[in-house]
């Protein structure tokens, strides 16, 4: 059978554990959330530009982690909240929280550009699917049957299932770096270096 909604991952976890008791949904979001803090890969990317009327903006609920930020043009660059050493015409920032600050010679407000890490969707009735069910399907139903398998208190089989949970996480993250790397070729030195 083929995993391709929600109700498709549910019945294949059914039939592993052959337990028609089992809190399945639960299994599923436990897994879910035992599996974000894992998974990046380009598929997770997301751009959005946020209105900053002072120096701080609050992150997007799925943000994860991010992976640029400009703010009014200029790419920002990490400084330390307790002592930010900036040239003049650069603009920095440090996390604060569920936000990021900025400081440098910036004029608010400004719109702030924030490349980042989306956490993938959760699935249920009314969202049956996402990208990660699609592409890597492996990646849900082991992470779950993993939660299953606690459950039903057999921990053999759910240190086989982590162990194919963890093959199936590096051929996501082999995915994400096949992709990073595809594309133009690098050219060091430009036009007539050699």
């Amino acid at each position: 059978m083929a995993l391709q909604t929600y109700d498709d991952l549910k019945e294949t976890i059914s039939d592993y554990i052959l337990r028609s008791d089992a809190p399945v949904a639960s299994f599923i979001a436990l897994a879910e959330a035992d599996i974000q803090p894992m998974l990046k890969h380009y598929m997770m990317e997301k751009t959005v530009v946020l209105p900053a009327a002072s120096g701080r903006v609050v992150f997007p609920a799925d943000f994860l982690e991010a992976r640029s930020i400009r703010i009014g043009g200029v790419v920002a660059k990490p400084v330390s909240a307790y002592n930010a050493v900036l040239y003049p015409g650069e603009v920095g920032y440090f996390f604060d929280g569920n936000a990021v600050a900025f400081v440098g010679t910036t004029t608010f407000p400004v719109g702030v550009e924030l490349a980042y890490y989306a956490r993938v969707p959760s699935l249920s009735a009314s969202n049956p699917t996402n990208w990660l069910l699609t592409k890597f399907p492996a990646v849900y139903l082991h992470s779950s049957l993993a939660r299953a398998y606690r459950w039903l208190k057999n921990a053999d089989a759910e240190v086989l299932e982590k162990q194919t949970l963890s093959e199936a996480i590096g051929l996501l993250g082999e995915d994400h770096r096949r992709a990073m790397r595809s594309g133009n070729a690098i050219i060091i030195g430009g036009k007539g270096s050699w």
